[in-house]
């Protein structure tokens, strides 16, 4: 029996419900006995790598029976910000991630008045990223997913931008 105090659980996915394709011992009881308590929950997660449909199908190949609306992650977080400010960004995510974002056309570079940038080491090239830059540079918003990556990331676009541009950017962590 739980507590009837307890309004709702966020349950975090990597290191506490699965590790790689493997449930954590106790993890799909745990789950189990929440919704025999009727104890709403949510799986979150910060990764940005990868759409909400293919965490379901790895949690499911795993044994844990879900619900794609049981799941927030962080590209959910942005994109609902997006959505929310009507914003038209540039993505700099992963090619999988992009699946969540499929009514994202990113044909018209003069339609972007923001950035989203996610762990997508692919897209960390000097054309896309100098696109990014200079759509910061008129005034875009930056949405960063995963933030203490995008710090290590920015400090490498400082470093190859200075070098090709004799340009230096600092990227200030808050």
């Amino acid at each position: 029996m739980i507590s009837k105090q307890i309004a709702a659980v966020m349950i975090d996915l990597s290191g506490t419900v699965h590790v790689g394709q493997n449930l954590l011992p106790g993890a799909k009881e745990a789950v189990d006995l929440l919704r025999e308590n009727q104890v709403p929950f949510l799986f979150v997660s910060n990764n940005s790598k990868e759409p909400v449909s293919k965490v379901v199908e790895r949690l499911e190949v795993a044994g844990l029976k879900v619900n794609a609306k049981e799941i927030f992650t962080s590209l959910s977080a942005a994109k609902h910000l997006v959505r929310t400010e009507k914003l038209r960004p540039l993505l700099l995510l992963q090619d999988e991630a992009m699946k969540d974002w499929g009514d994202s056309d990113s044909s018209r570079v003069d339609q972007y008045n923001s950035v989203v940038v996610g762990l997508a080491p692919e897209h960390f090239h000097y054309q896309k990223l100098t696109e990014a830059f200079q759509l910061l540079k008129q005034g875009a918003r930056l949405v960063a997913i995963n933030k203490s990556r995008l710090k290590l990331d920015l400090l490498l676009v400082q470093e190859l931008l200075s070098l090709r541009l004799n340009t230096l950017l600092i990227a200030k962590p808050r």
